[in-house]
């Protein structure tokens, strides 16, 4: 080998590893005059080399490969190489990791890291990792015996994540690996996380299955109804070079719902969290009525730009806040299409996401066709001034454009509000504030504010105009109640104004696919949530969460056969944002749409009342058995929306979240 490919090797090795120091010679062949440059002057090559390379180029190879695309392929690849491994996927959207977090974050105030933001999720694994191992280092001595399981339960899930603290330390205990593989199949969980594991040099993989099976009784029903889950599904996650990964999902699903919910789905045309379904036909079960069908896949390419910066591309959801709900971006919906870029500076998380959304798809339920799109420009910045308190804004504009996403909104640092005033004000813009607040080391307070439109003398003088579209959420986490390890609680209280997150059309209100992008109740609501929690052993837990709701809903007109036909022309009192504000009743007292007198619950009031008790017990890692009761009465003067029901299930899970 010629000087120079050696010192081309050396370079290789330096920022591509060994597996592409190997071929260097062939590598350095490939590479086109423009290439050649910018290799040379980011790793500082003498110019001997330089024009060894480029006279190389010219005359062997640079004519049969496009310049310019080998030059964006450098580019892109040169600021992502590393010399360690560590995957760097986000942590699943309802992990028990986020309650160990949170548990954490709270018993430490904030002090040990205060850099760490919880409000923008999903979490990345490596950041999650680095702040639960300084609250590790840091709170050992005041660690309890469930506060050291729940760490061993993270580190065991998130082991390929750690090797760039095993690379270091061979050695290092958080690496767990099962004491034994598999009788019969040896290459099967050989950690106790992953079926299948693949750790090479700067390459990491892992499959895993998905189940969740769970059937159960609706009591006091004549004839006998039985609900059931059937959930079956694979995971993949991809990391290569610690700067690019991959993550993806797919889960088949057949299920036959509570009798209320099948009622909601027949009524909006869709199945919360998932997008397009069918009657489930099976043979098998020729005598099971409002059975459902459906798939749903969640994929995401990610990228750490730099140090400060993550870039992600794909379908899924997100989530903004520290509550059970959010009145910003909650994960309730459906997924869709995506591009979130996070930076990280200093006591500052800024975090935007450009969305192509799925607009109304009527009442009808058929999507035969194309479906409308929309799209969300939405960015939120995160700060911590003192080391016990967050805030945090936000803004969103949904908008809809004739074959094209609006350029102007994916400037990622102007306040889209300006924007959307100089193109006309066609569009809908939110604007949002949240905040958390830790203290005593057992207690957090959290809240957010959201705001749709308003006017302020309107506010002030009592009249109760329409137009006045906000959201309030405040919420108390109180862990390790009187001093019992791990008995935790949480009470949250949510309300959301008539009209508020609608539009004039479905090309601009907050909804993807039927569903509303913030809280699942839409608006024109208030409910108190109560969730009590207690791990008496490492591997059971015991949940109870209890919901108080009120929502003012629209009257309905039904088919000979008691089913949901369409909304009748009483009007929309508020609750669904898919409905135009410009639906709102008629004031018998002008002739004119109703502009004063929205009051919130106005409409055909429904008083909620659910109890949810869930027993799960973890036979081996990710393998749960669950027990479910579940008490749900709804009243409402309509005998459309009335429902009394009471639920037992049993069921198994695994790689799967309640």
């Amino acid at each position: 080998m010629s000087v120079q490919s050696q010192q081309f090797a050396a370079f290789s090795w330096r920022f591509f590893g060994k597996a592409s120091a190997i071929s260097s010679t062939n590598f350095a062949c490939l590479l086109p005059q423009k290439c050649v440059k910018f290799f040379a002057q980011r790793a500082a090559l003498n110019s001997k080399f330089a024009l060894f390379l480029n006279k190389t180029l010219r005359e062997i190879l640079a004519p049969l490969i496009s310049p310019s695309f080998l030059m964006q392929m450098a580019v892109f690849i040169f600021p992502f190489a590393t010399d360690s491994l560590a995957q760097n996927t986000d942590l699943p959207l309802g992990s028990p990791a986020y309650h160990t977090i949170d548990r954490l974050d709270i018993k430490s105030s904030g002090a040990i890291d205060p850099n760490f933001h919880t409000a923008q999720k999903a979490v990345s694994r490596i950041e999650a990792i680095d702040f639960l191992q300084k609250i590790d280092t840091a709170l050992s001595s005041d660690l309890t015996a469930g506060d050291r399981a729940d760490l061993t339960y993270f580190y065991k899930d998130n082991n390929l994540s750690l090797n760039k603290a095993t690379e270091k330390c061979p050695d290092d205990p958080r690496y767990v690996k099962s004491k034994t593989p598999m009788p019969l199949i040896p290459f099967l969980y050989r950690t106790p996380a992953n079926a299948i594991e693949v750790n090479a040099p700067h390459f990491a993989m892992n499959i895993n299955p998905a189940l969740q099976v769970e059937v159960g009784q609706e009591l006091g029903t004549s004839p006998a109804r039985y609900d059931y889950k059937n959930m079956k599904g694979v995971l993949l996650q991809m990391g290569i070079d610690s700067k690019v990964w991959v993550s993806t999902s797919l889960f088949d699903e057949q299920a036959r719902f509570a009798a209320w919910r099948t009622r909601d789905i027949q009524e909006r045309k869709f199945i919360p969290g998932n997008g397009y379904y069918k009657a489930f036909d099976s043979k098998t079960l020729k005598s099971i009525a409002d059975d459902y069908d459906y798939l749903n896949g969640e994929g995401v390419v990610g990228v750490q730009a730099s140090k400060h910066i993550r870039a992600q591309f794909g379908h899924g959801r997100n989530f903004i806040g520290d509550g059970y709900r959010s009145l910003f971006l909650s994960s309730e919906g459906n997924n869709y299409f995506y591009l979130k870029l996070n930076t990280k500076v200093w006591k500052f998380d800024y975090q935007n996401i450009f969305a192509e959304l799925t607009r109304d798809i009527g009442t009808t339920g058929k999507i035969d066709s194309l479906l409308g799109k929309k799209y969300m420009a939405a960015h939120h910045l995160s700060y911590r001034p003192i080391k016990n308190l967050t805030l945090g804004v936000y803004e969103a504009v949904i908008f809809s454009r004739k074959d094209h996403f609006e350029f102007q909104y994916l400037n990622p640092i102007i306040f889209y509000r300006t924007v959307e005033g100089a193109l006309g004000s066609p569009d809908n813009v939110l604007l949002g504030a949240n905040a958390k607040f830790n203290f005593a080391k057992h207690c957090q307070l959290y809240g957010q504010v959201l705001l749709d439109e308003f006017r302020i003398n309107e506010i002030t003088n009592s009249r109760a105009w329409w137009g006045n579209k906000y959201a309030i959420q405040a919420g108390l986490k109180y862990i390790d109640i009187a001093k019992i390890d791990h008995l935790d609680a949480q009470i949250e209280y949510n309300m959301a104004r008539p009209y508020t997150y609608s539009h004039h059309n479905s090309y601009a209100d907050y909804t993807n696919y039927n569903q509303v992008l913030a809280h699942p109740l839409g608006a024109n609501f208030q409910e108190i949530v109560g969730i009590l929690r207690y791990q008496p052993l490492p591997n059971l837990l015991l949940k109870t969460t209890v919901l108080l709701q009120e929502v003012g809903k629209d009257s309905v007109s039904l088919t000979a056969n008691g089913a949901f036909l369409d909304y009748t022309a009483n009007g929309s009192f508020g609750a669904n944002p898919m409905r135009s504000y410009y639906d709102r009743p008629i004031d018998p007292s002008t002739g004119n749409l109703k502009s004063y007198g929205v009051v919130q619950g106005q409409g055909f009031k429904s008083d909620i009342f659910s109890l949810t008790f869930t027993a799960s017990y973890m036979l081996r890692h990710n393998l749960w058995v669950d027990a479910v009761f579940n008490r749900r009465v709804e009243k409402n003067p309509l005998p459309y929306y009335q429902s009394s029901m009471t639920y037992v299930g049993l069921g198994v899970r695994m790689n799967a979240f309640r």
